[in-house]
């Protein structure tokens, strides 16, 4: 009688000779709660058709786990469309009643869902007579409507059991034994595994689709008759249960997916949360309190101390996800640290360090870092696998972005995962938009990599790329600062011997001439000779000190061989500074006597002459011991004392400038002149050693 705009059904009773009119009102158009019971199983049905049309949409015919689950959700669509048609006695309805429990059966296997391994032949017996007693049941059901609904009767009356009642029993302990699944299957998993995760993450998307009917809904309207969670709302985060499925079986073909449902559960959480207390709050203010229905006054009171509390908890609650969803990784502070090293100690090793350090972080077996050289072509500079060779540049395709093999959006015919089958991630190293190099990493163990980690690891790849440019460059003023010092010695010997071949030669010959004149009766006179005494004196000092200039430009024993090198060294350092140094000289004659080439010649003469020098420095001993051999592929050069020895032998060469070891950075500029190897280690059982090591494959030795 309240109703307008309504249409009304006119119902006859015959009770023996009288006959009752009962006029039935109903609603000409859509109501509220209409709307309430259609909507939310409309929604439903369009979100599983939804993510099981998107799944079959983006599978690959292998992947028979998502396609089984995108058909099971489709199922589900059609049956849960057919059960509300029939309810709503549309015609044509019935025709929908064989995929009724076709749909349902199909909720046990999502219990299994993520599979990590193949099921088993039990397994695929156990489903299979599953699909056969359902599909038996749909036969049954289809007949019921084809044959006892004309009859006007139907199974609930002939056996007191309908199929719908059957089929929501069915459904009942289908999701149950789903959900119970899956908890059995995280118990058995072990502790911080991939697949662990995953199933967490499932567990959690299908607890945010019951939770909220069962907490906000079912359970406040039965124990205070308060519904704090709309019933179309509650049932419409059912969603989430295709929802979870569809991102554990396509999370790692599309990143993206990563950020959206972390968010998506983080909010939901924290909404849930946020109405369980707000509500409870205030139902309980509400039954101590007497308050007018229309006074805020509980609202007011509970506001506050729910917004701080939410605000307490996101910050929890958003790293137990981000470690749910990205693992610890994210929460690495290593990339400070990097650039620190970096800064510190710009060398090849470092970058070797940052690698290692990022495959131990990660899990990774098999890392490697490929950078170009000062020969243009790109080198292996650190390697877990010592058969890997870089790609050839000009065969490398494009890399302006990472590439990822479990990404679907990625190129699977990229060059790089050719010449690294092994490989899971490819990163770029880029400086100034110019490729120098990439990092590649093996998928982690039990896993593989997702957005923050692919994040982090980019930011660490821009790090690498701004340290070897930095290290490119440092290399590329040393080696021409080893140009310079080469010429400078060749300078250092030509203007040797040119002072001592012109103005030495030219001071000696007026010396002489002076003397001549002074041997020759009545040159002149008696008062002139002291004069002319003096002055030849005075050349001879002259020319002596142009002699020790010359010696020091450019000593001569360097182009005598190595034994007048070493002795003329020992003769010097025992004479100044009371050293007493043993002499051991094992190589061959053409070695030890014959000039060497000059840029060994000076490398050999310096190293020994500075070497010598820390001995007297900073020793403390006054033994030492100078060891002259040779090998098939080298000449080796031992300089060593029993004095208190030194730590600086993994020192870098920046590390040296930095520190002030200006000597030992020289040696190891002479070193690499030579294309040799320097070495400073401690000596046994007190002392340093130092090694120098020069190959004689090198064409310098070619005139020996």
């Amino acid at each position: 009688m309240g109703i307008s705009n309504c249409r009304q059904w006119v119902i006859l009773i015959v009770v023996g000779r009288q006959v009752l009119t009962v006029r039935v009102p109903f609603p000409d158009g859509t109501t509220e709660i209409g709307l309430s019971y259609r909507v939310p199983t409309g929604f439903l049905v369009l979100s599983f058709w939804l993510v099981g049309s998107i799944m079959l949409w983006f599978t690959r015919p292998e992947n028979q786990t998502a396609i089984w689950v995108a058909y099971i959700f489709v199922g589900l669509a059609v049956a849960l469309t057919g059960v509300q048609a029939e309810i709503l006695s549309v015609t044509g309805a019935w025709l929908s009643r064989p995929v009724w429990y076709m749909s349902v059966m199909g909720i046990f296997y999502l219990g299994g869902v993520p599979r990590f391994q193949p099921l088993s032949q039990s397994g695929r017996r156990m489903f299979g007579a599953l699909w056969v007693l359902a599909g038996l049941l749909g036969l049954l059901a289809l007949a019921e409507a084809l044959f006892l609904f004309p009859n006007h009767t139907s199974l609930d009356t002939l056996s007191g059991l309908g199929f719908y009642e059957l089929l929501l029993l069915v459904g009942g302990v289908a999701w149950l034994t789903s959900f119970f699944q899956l908890v059995i299957r995280i118990w058995r998993v072990p502790a911080s595994s991939y697949q662990r995760k995953q199933l967490i993450i499932l567990l959690l998307f299908i607890g945010l689709a019951i939770m909220p009917v069962t907490l906000l809904t079912l359970v406040p309207r039965g124990l205070a008759d308060v519904v704090l969670l709309p019933f179309p709302l509650a049932i419409s985060l059912f969603v989430l249960v295709p929802a979870g499925y569809l991102f554990v079986i396509f999370r790692r073909g599309y990143l993206g997916f990563d950020v959206v449902f972390s968010k998506t559960a983080l909010f939901l959480i924290l909404a849930l949360v946020t109405l369980v207390v707000y509500g409870s709050a205030l139902a309980f203010i509400r039954g101590r309190i007497s308050v007018s229905t229309t006074s805020v006054l509980p609202e007011t009171l509970i506001f506050l101390p729910v917004l701080f509390l939410v605000l307490y908890m996101s910050k929890p609650v958003d790293l137990l996800i981000r470690e749910l969803f990205f693992g610890e990784v994210v929460q690495n502070k290593s990339l400070p640290l990097f650039t620190l090293a970096l800064s510190l100690k710009p060398d090849i090793s470092t970058l070797e360090a940052i690698v290692a350090q990022l495959a131990q972080d990660f899990q990774i077996p098999q890392a490697l870092l490929a950078l170009i050289q000062n020969d243009g072509q790109l080198n292996v500079i650190t390697t877990g696998h010592a058969s890997d060779l870089p790609v050839k540049l000009d065969e490398m395709e494009p890399l302006t972005n990472f590439l990822l093999r479990s990404d679907a959006r990625t190129d699977s015919r990229h060059t790089c995962w050719t010449v690294h089958p092994w490989s899971e991630l490819i990163l770029p190293i880029r400086v100034r938009d110019d490729l120098i190099g990439y990092l590649a990493f093996a998928r982690p163990q039990g896993g593989y990599f997702n957005t923050e980690q692919v994040v982090f690891l980019t930011q660490a790849a821009s790090i690498i790329a701004v340290g070897s440019e930095a290290i490119f460059l440092f290399n590329v003023s040393r080696y021409l600062s080893l140009q310079v010092l080469s010429a400078r010695e060749t300078e250092r010997k030509n203007l040797s011997k040119d002072i001592h071949d012109r103005p030495v030669q030219s001071l000696a010959y007026s010396a002489n001439v002076l003397h001549q004149v002074l041997l020759t009766p009545d040159a002149c006179s008696p008062a002139v000779i002291p004069k002319i005494r003096r002055e030849m004196n005075r050349l001879q000092h002259v020319m002596e000190e142009l002699r020790d200039i010359s010696k020091g430009l450019f000593p001569p024993p360097i182009e005598m061989g190595l034994q007048m090198i070493v002795s003329d060294n020992v003769i010097r350092f025992e004479r100044q500074f009371g050293l007493t140094i043993e002499q051991n000289l094992q190589a061959s004659d053409a070695i030890l006597y014959q000039p060497p080439p000059l840029n060994v010649g000076t490398a050999v003469y310096g190293i020994v002459m500075e070497s010598l020098n820390n001995v007297v420095k900073h020793a403390q001993t006054k033994r030492a011991w100078i060891t002259v051999s040779e090998t098939d592929e080298c000449l080796r050069v031992e300089i060593a004392d029993d004095g208190v020895g030194c730590n600086i032998s993994s020192f870098t060469t920046p590390e040296l400038i930095r520190q002030g070891h200006l000597g030992l950075v020289g040696m190891r500029d002479r070193t690499d002149l030579v294309r040799g190897r320097l070495t400073i280690q401690p000596r046994q059982p007190r002392g340093t050693a130092v090694i120098l090591e020069i190959p004689l494959e090198d064409p310098r030795w070619a005139n020996l």
